[in-house]
């Protein structure tokens, strides 16, 4: 866990090098549940065909459930896969069981889930860009649930979006990284990516980590300086 505010700031680099220190001994404990979860989340991600399969086959319920299973899956997947790499970024061990952490809070995921994908969608509708810059804008919110899951909807969104000032930029590299590594990993058979999902999700835990600390660091020294102002 980063405590040192003087070395809290870190590259993508660095912080994919930290996760691959953290992790050097022990992928053999995480490869195949972060790789999992992940490839589910993902199919199910982008089977819009087998949803109209399914309703001209077997109806308009058949694809309604289809879709609220698959609903329910993604919102329990990610923020499962964002307790897992926490876990693991703050050195606390491999317990693969941090994985079903959204059934702790599984109202408060559900909700996140459908805002996210709401906003997300209505920034697309819009623009492309608007809808990237949404998407990283909030995505801190999972991170935060687990946190602090007595925030509300709107209090999680809102603190991620103060989160992530400042720091745009540089997730969206490290996303288009883990896209680009994940497709030329295609070329081995996928297997590269037993490695490269556990790397990846460790590193986006230690960002959150990153940036939180500075948060504090900066509201810390920001009422420092108040207080200061007031004495003179």
């Amino acid at each position: 866990m980063m405590s040192n505010p003087e070395q809290a700031i870190l590259s993508n680099t660095e912080l994919l090098k930290k996760s691959k220190e953290i992790l050097s001994a022990n992928y053999s404990k995480v490869m195949l549940p972060f790789f999992l979860v992940f490839l589910v989340q993902v199919i199910l991600q982008n089977s819009q065909e087998f949803y109209g399969l399914l309703f001209n086959n077997y109806g308009l319920y058949s694809a309604i459930t289809y879709g609220i299973i698959s609903f329910i899956y993604i919102s329990l997947a990610t923020i499962g896969l964002a307790s897992f790499g926490l876990h693991i970024a703050r050195e606390e061990g491999f317990e693969k069981n941090k994985l079903l952490e959204g059934f702790k809070v599984f109202q408060k995921v559900l909700a996140v889930t459908l805002v996210y994908f709401l906003v997300i969608f209505i920034g697309f509708l819009l623009l492309i860009i608007p809808g990237i810059v949404l998407s990283i804008m909030f995505s801190q919110v999972y991170f935060l649930i687990l946190k602090t899951p007595e925030k509300s909807v709107p209090e999680l969104f809102k603190e991620s979006a103060l989160l992530m000032k400042g720091y745009k930029w540089q997730l969206f590299i490290m996303y288009i990284r883990f896209g680009f590594f994940l497709i030329l990993s295609a070329f081995t058979l996928f297997i590269w990516s037993l490695w490269l999902i556990p790397q990846y999700y460790t590193a986006f835990a230690l960002f959150y980590e990153m940036i939180s600390s500075n948060r504090i660091v900066s509201g810390v020294n920001h009422l420092k300086g108040d207080v200061v102002n007031d004495q003179e």
